[in-house]
């Protein structure tokens, strides 16, 4: 990032001396990996928080690139316009204060496309916004999704669950179940910071999703709540995977031996 690093870490520090949530160091790295991947010239993220995200992007984006960035706290949207406005990265930022869904809706009806959607705004939200944020991304655009694993809760039974946290409990196994499941999506989970899910955007023709893959994730998060009995101990499905897995390759040693 060269001379804005100084920058960066002094919103960095007040964030976390303030409480303020923003995005781990893995994150940001795996943030940074795909916008060189992908060099996008536009993106979409929900959940500027004070800007640390967006201005973190902004030093990674090609010649001609911009961020809309989206925040509904007044008082988080004002420290991010005081961030965006001293920074080297004013002239790509575009920071929108409001409802995320009212401006997305917007988008949708304007015909609005984005080869780059960042994902880290209300999680109870998150399946509610997928068909406007699939109508938004770009084929072959990819969509990532923060904090989906709710540090480590989402693979507990709803029963283990707070009562207030269900809600947002059940909404992101949904979430889940909706981009590992969807035919215009190809989704791997990654048990990095607090779960990002990579999202990949498929021609509307594509042939039916495979049984998704999730790396450190239990194939049981996939089902939605009571397809499973609602009585599993969690982690049970990752044991019978790993054991079904262990079988197979018996099975797959065996059949070497006899060709020998």
């Amino acid at each position: 990032m060269g001379e804005e690093e100084p920058f960066l870490e002094k919103i960095r520090g007040e964030a976390l001396a303030g409480a303020v949530p923003i995005i781990r160091d893995e994150t940001a790295a795996l943030l940074r990996l795909f916008l060189l991947l992908k060099r996008p010239k536009r993106v979409l993220e929900l959940g500027a928080a004070v800007g640390y995200s967006a201005l973190f992007m902004a030093g990674f984006l090609p010649e001609g690139g911009r961020i809309l960035t989206v925040e509904s706290c007044p008082r988080r949207a004002e420290e991010a316009r005081a961030n965006i406005a001293g920074s080297p990265f004013s002239d790509r930022i575009d920071l929108f204060e409001g409802d995320a869904g009212e401006l997305l809706s917007s988008l949708s009806e304007r015909g609005e496309k984005f080869p780059f959607i960042f994902l880290d705004a209300a999680k109870a939200q998150y399946p509610v916004w997928l068909p406007t944020l699939l109508r938004l991304l770009t084929e072959g655009g990819i969509l990532l999704s923060d904090n989906v694993l709710l540090d480590g809760e989402i693979a507990k039974s709803r029963f283990e669950i707070p009562r207030r946290d269900r809600t947002i409990h059940r909404r992101m196994r949904d979430y889940l179940f909706s981009i590992t499941h969807s035919r215009k999506l190809r989704t791997a989970v990654l048990p990095v910071g607090d779960g990002l899910s990579v999202s990949l955007r498929c021609p509307e023709a594509a042939e039916p999703a495979s049984p998704p893959i999730r790396a450190g994730v239990s194939p049981s998060l996939g089902k939605r709540e009571g397809e499973d009995g609602g009585g599993r101990a969690p982690g049970e499905g990752m044991r019978e995977a790993e054991g079904q897995l262990y079988l197979q390759r018996g099975r797959d040693r065996e059949r070497g031996k006899g060709r020998e």
